[in-house]
């Protein structure tokens, strides 16, 4: 790998896969990527969720290390701003997935 693979940073919280929420805004600087990856650790509605670690994870290795299931809500993310994942369908979702049904 080379040193210019890692000049993005994406914004991680908690580490066990699968990623659950992913969001993208434009990026405010040079260094980051605009994404902030929120993983399975805890649901939002468990006690520890807003003590889980949040850091820095250089974007080229976020992806060389995650799955499928990862990279295609980072692309989904770019497109829409916002994807949670939903497990029992095993599918991405968007805002506009819920109002359509």
């Amino acid at each position: 790998m080379n040193e210019r693979s890692c000049d993005r940073l994406a914004l991680v919280v908690g580490d066990k896969p699968p990623a659950m929420s992913i969001s993208w805004e434009p990026p405010t600087s040079p260094y980051d990527s605009g994404y902030v990856v929120f993983f399975s650790d805890l649901l939002p509605d468990e006690p520890g969720f807003d003590d889980l670690p949040t850091q820095p994870v250089c974007l080229h290795c976020l992806v060389e290390d995650g799955d499928e299931q990862l990279g295609r809500g980072l692309d989904l993310a770019r497109r829409h701003r916002q994807v949670d994942w939903d497990p029992h369908t095993n599918e991405w979702y968007t805002a506009a997935d819920w109002t359509r049904t």
